[in-house]
């Protein structure tokens, strides 16, 4: 089985260069379709590839007003803990632009909840909703990172100023 690459673009992308963003609002919409044609696919395809769809971006929306970015050295733990679908269009086309609108209620204690919808991008008409929780933990600080973090200082220091 070939892996099926997706087309995604962020209404409003993150800048993930940025290692603490400010905190963000608790939702983000993705434009995704699968980027290859599925000519004449039954529709369990077209929903397999709404169900992969899915799993992307929806946990790491709860991470938004945290100021936290995915991936990013900040974090420990994001996992999948459930994840629910629900199929509201008999037939949709998963090659056709979709809009995955996905928004988080609630994060603390290490988890998160969020919640997505995907429209068919021509009809505007909802296809999917999602539900996932997981696990969302920041990173445990270590001696060992510090330590490695203060010697790549250290080495930049040393070179900035041996040339001196």
């Amino acid at each position: 089985l070939k892996a099926i690459p997706v087309d995604m673009r962020f209404v409003d992308p993150p800048n993930l260069l940025d290692p603490e963003p400010a905190p963000r609002e608790p939702c983000q919409s993705v434009w995704m379709r699968v980027s290859q044609p599925l000519d004449d696919a039954p529709p369990y395809v077209h929903r397999a590839c709404a169900a992969y769809f899915s799993d992307h971006h929806l946990l790491v929306t709860s991470l938004r007003p945290h100021g936290y970015n995915f991936p990013s050295p900040r974090l420990g733990a994001v996992a999948s803990l459930d994840h629910s679908m629900w199929f509201h269009l008999p037939r949709f086309r998963a090659d056709d632009w979709m809009l995955y609108h996905m928004q988080s209620p609630w994060a603390g204690s290490g988890r998160g909840l969020a919640f997505g919808h995907i429209y068919e991008g021509a009809t505007h008409k909802l296809a999917v909703t999602c539900a996932q929780e997981g696990v969302v933990r920041p990173a445990r600080p270590s001696l060992r990172k510090s330590l490695a973090v203060a010697w790549l200082w250290g080495t930049y220091w040393w070179h900035r100023f041996k040339g001196r």
